[in-house]
């Protein structure tokens, strides 16, 4: 049945043609005769229902959660019922090790374990799902897991020089166990067996293994044998050419991908090539395969400021592909392939002469070196996230975070005549970052749900990241939000070039710049430290505040604190819980504008 209401009439006719009835009224759906709020759903993508894990494991866990008519508001997920942690926005995930530190996730010892996760739509309706695991061996009589081996070095199909001194390295586990040795051969003959972790060989520094020197031309297999501690063993093979030219390696260093100029643009462009067995001779580019120029020393640009290059010049508006040719002592020759677009004048609406799409992009008008701005497109860092000298900052046209954690947040993009939209923007992280380090890019349609689109994790070389997104009948604006976290410092991030594109040769309108700490789900809102152990501070970060009314109750719901509380500064609360044992907490934050906010306290005692 589709939304709307229904009239059931119930008819009964006895046995002398007498008759009675009566009539009801429902409503399907949640419309605006009174229909229900329909119930969330949500369930586990991992780890399965009564799978096994070994003790010790370190447990992730991913939940699915959706709402046929509103938006998920949260959701949570219980560890024997025992809260483990509020997820507000998808993807849903606990115990991820490069994002989340969910201690009772860590370290799980023998045992049967069960996991319940509550969805909460926005409208307060919740739903939830549970499973069970167990870790440690099963009492059912289960076998031993054989151990898993893979080749980390060198790759399948590698081809390498005459003459090569082969490095092998191979990983092997045991889920259940240990393992016992590594046995490497070369040709069905047997190299050397291994014993300790790392599995090497090769390795000039620490093993003579002449089966892997001075390798001549032909075709060579390795196999490794991977056995663990109750005798279960696992194989794999993989196959190298010694012998024959390797050709050069070429790629594009700008422009990126997908890049998008204004009209009259001098687009400069540079490539990177190399030879590993031998020298690169030159590199030819070519602009719609008509020849631009031949490069024959490194570095290889065009369009520099030494170099005239009329073709990329005042260039006119249209869709450009750019292809390099690099050539190597041996002829050999390799290619990449980019595309650019150059705007009509104007830049944001109407149709290119040959029908694509012109994107909507944020116009960086900043001065180098701003953090702060008050006028229209006004922007500023998260003060509760930023680390001591951190900065985030427009640096060369570029939005830059160095050293600290911000949100960068668009206005509303007018969406309401198209189906669907391609998003895409340039990242890029510097060689200092670790894993913990990230980059999270997400959307909203019709200020819903925020739903994460890219995320980039550790360090990574200039790139564009894209997604092409399906609009629900009904959208209207889409916004956009990038979040930077846990930088520390001379760690850095950029972002540039953040493009809208309907991919139906339409244009979207509204050009609205990107605002720095605009809400991102609960953005305003934070705790830190979290996990505390004498004090808190409460961060209402960009409001007025100056007082607010703090609540505190533990994990069973008894009410441990609550007060009228002052700020040490405009919008900063400092919180005594120096006679608090250590346990989870919830602490809500009610401004005087009539805001909640909640948020789960960490309180460990040393």
């Amino acid at each position: 049945m589709q939304r709307g209401t229904y009239t059931l009439r119930a008819v009964a006719t006895d046995n002398q043609g007498k008759t009675a009835e009566q009539l009801i009224t429902i409503s399907v759906g949640n419309n605006s005769e009174g229909g229900e709020n329909l119930k969330p759903l949500v369930s586990f993508s991992t780890p399965a229902n009564n799978q096994n894990f070994p003790v010790g494991t370190n447990l992730y866990v991913k939940v699915d959660a959706s709402d046929q008519d509103g938006s998920i508001k949260n959701v949570e997920l219980y560890l024997n019922n025992q809260l483990v942690r509020r997820e507000s926005m998808a993807p849903y995930e606990w115990g991820d090790p490069a994002q989340h530190d969910d201690p009772l996730l860590q370290n799980l010892q023998a045992g049967t374990y069960t996991l319940k996760a509550i969805a909460t739509d926005n409208k307060d309706a919740t739903s939830e799902n549970s499973i069970t695991i167990k870790v440690g061996n099963s009492t059912g009589g289960g076998g031993n897991l054989p151990p898993v081996v893979v080749f980390e070095a060198p790759t399948d199909g590698q081809t390498l020089p005459v003459g090569t001194n082969l490095y092998v390295r191979v990983g092997a586990t045991d889920d259940d166990g240990s393992i016992k040795q590594v046995d490497l051969y070369l040709n069905n003959q047997a190299v050397r067996r291994e014993k300790v972790a790392p599995y090497e060989w090769g390795d000039p520094a620490q093993n003579n293994d002449p089966l892997l020197q001075n390798l001549q031309a032909g075709n060579y297999t390795l196999k490794a044998i991977a056995t663990d501690n109750q005798d279960a063993t696992s194989e794999t093979t993989i196959t190298i050419t010694i012998g024959g030219n390797i050709p050069p390696s070429v790629s594009f260093v700008a422009p990126t991908n997908g890049q998008t100029f204004p009209s009259g643009s001098n687009v400069y462009v540079k490539v990177d090539a190399s030879d590993t067995d031998g020298t690169v001779k030159q590199v030819d580019l070519y602009m719609n395969n008509a020849l631009v120029r031949t490069e024959k020393l490194a570095p290889y640009e065009w369009a520099d400021p030494q170099n005239n290059d009329p073709q990329l010049q005042n260039m006119q508006p249209g869709n450009y592909t750019l292809k390099a040719v690099a050539i190597d002592d041996d002829n050999a020759q390799s290619e990449a392939t980019i595309t650019f677009t150059i705007q009509s004048a104007g830049g944001g609406g109407g149709s290119t002469a040959n029908g694509e799409a012109l994107p909507w992009q944020e116009p960086f008008t900043f001065t180098d070196g701003t953090q702060n701005d008050t006028g229209s497109t006004s922007w500023k860092i998260r003060a509760s996230n930023t680390l001591s000298g951190g900065s985030a900052a427009v640096s060369g046209g570029r939005f830059r975070v160095n050293g600290s954690s911000c949100d960068w947040f668009s206005g509303k993009i007018d969406v309401s005549q198209v189906s669907s939209v391609s998003i895409s923007a340039q990242i890029e992280a510097s060689s200092t970052l670790d894993p913990k380090d990230d980059i999270k890019m997400a959307y909203r349609i019709n200020g819903g749900s925020w739903i994460l689109w890219t995320r980039k994790t550790g360090a990574f070389p200039l790139q564009t990241v894209s997604s092409v997104i399906s609009l629900p009948t009904g959208a209207k604006t889409l916004e956009l939000i990038n979040r930077v976290t846990r930088l520390e410092a001379d760690e850095t991030i950029f972002v540039d070039n953040i493009n809208v594109s309907n991919g139906a040769g339409l244009a979207i309108e509204n050009r609205t710049e990107i605002k720095l700490d605009a809400p991102f789900a609960e953005p305003t809102f934070a705790l830190y430290p979290n996990p505390a152990t004498d004090a808190v501070w409460v961060i209402l970060d960009g409001t007025d505040e100056t007082t607010a009314n703090l609540s505190v109750v533990d994990i069973a719901g008894k009410l441990v604190f609550e007060s009228e509380v002052v700020a040490e500064t405009v919008g900063q609360f400092k919180l005594d819980i120096s006679k608090w044992t250590t346990g989870v907490y919830y602490l809500t934050a009610k401004t005087a504008k009539g805001e909640v906010y909640t948020e789960q306290l960490n309180v460990v005692k040393k």
